[in-house]
């Protein structure tokens, strides 16, 4: 039994998304029910795991900007002092909307931009428009000026494909320019299948988008984890308020809480997170069987975060 709540909280404000992102189940519109997280049932989680959160990611699955109360809700959770993290493809924001951000103290914004030209960049961000994006990126910046607000802190994040990766070098160039850390990074294909096939098998299947530079290939010499740590620093929560194990769980199946429990504890040190650490700390299977836990499967395949 765990005598403290995670550190770590994941609150998916809505798993809407405007974009059809090729390897995303999102983008895929392969999640179902969609919606977004209604004001009550987010104060419901910050008062109950607030007090001793240490960093608050407020997205998952879905854009985050597509629910209209983003900027309420970084001002409510700024009251309980965590660090407080958006990752968006920023295809959508106004600048009442990017007022509000700055004025709340949002601390980190992870802006999504995959390529410099439409062309690359939509083909794997499908329907985006990148001149947009990079114009509320300058837009973001001029305000956070005139505010003369060193927050949010801006990551402009590359996810590297054979696509894209010829767009490094200018991508980088103009990230310098507009004054925000450029973050290249190796992306994961099968989000989908997660729990049913192995890395490599992933991989092979989806080779069409591995980078062809082996420092952006996560499948080259890819690091077999053994213990999820989600499973005891941090909680991901749905838009329903229902509580994932991990941020890869998106089937209503896998869910070890179906709604917000008044008593967060009878969860955190329910039978499911219970058999899912024994399965990790102990190599005890049996209970993480009889509940067909998804932890069970994804350690199988290999694909621990």
């Amino acid at each position: 039994m765990l005598r403290s709540l995670p550190p770590i909280v994941y609150v998916e404000p809505t798993n809407l998304c405007q974009l059809k992102c090729a390897l995303c189940p999102s983008g895929m519109r392969q999640i179902k029910p969609v919606g977004r997280m209604s004001m009550d049932t987010f104060r419901k989680v910050l008062d109950t795991l607030g007090p001793t959160t240490t960093k608050l990611h407020l997205y998952n699955w879905g854009e985050p900007f597509l629910h209209p109360d983003l900027p309420e809700m970084i001002a409510y959770a700024k009251r309980f002092g965590p660090y407080v993290v958006v990752s968006t493809n920023l295809n959508k924001l106004d600048e009442d909307t990017a007022k509000a951000i700055i004025d709340a103290r949002l601390d980190f914004l992870n802006a999504s931009v995959d390529g410099v030209s439409q062309q690359v960049y939509e083909s794997y961000r499908i329907g985006g428009d990148v001149e947009q994006v990079i114009k509320n990126l300058r837009m973001l910046c001029r305000l956070k000026q005139e505010a003369r607000s060193n927050l949010p802190r801006i990551d402009w994040q590359f996810l590297v494909t054979a696509q894209n990766e010829a767009e490094l070098p200018e991508a980088a160039r103009l990230a310098k320019e507009l004054g925000v850390r450029f973050h290249p990074r190796k992306i994961r294909v099968g989000l989908s299948e997660f729990d049913t096939e192995s890395g490599a098998d992933i991989a092979s299947k989806d080779n069409d988008w591995i980078p062809h530079e082996a420092a952006f290939n996560r499948y080259k010499k890819r690091e077999k984890h053994k213990v999820c740590k989600s499973l005891w620093d941090r909680v991901i929560v749905s838009w329903q308020g229902w509580i994932a194990p991990c941020c890869q769980v998106y089937k209503d199946v896998h869910h070890f809480a179906r709604g917000f429990p008044d008593d967060f504890w009878s969860v955190w040190n329910g039978p499911e997170y219970v058999a899912a650490r024994k399965l990790f700390a102990e190599g005890d299977s049996s209970e993480a069987k009889e509940m067909d836990l998804v932890c069970l499967r994804c350690q199988a395949v290999g694909n621990i975060l």
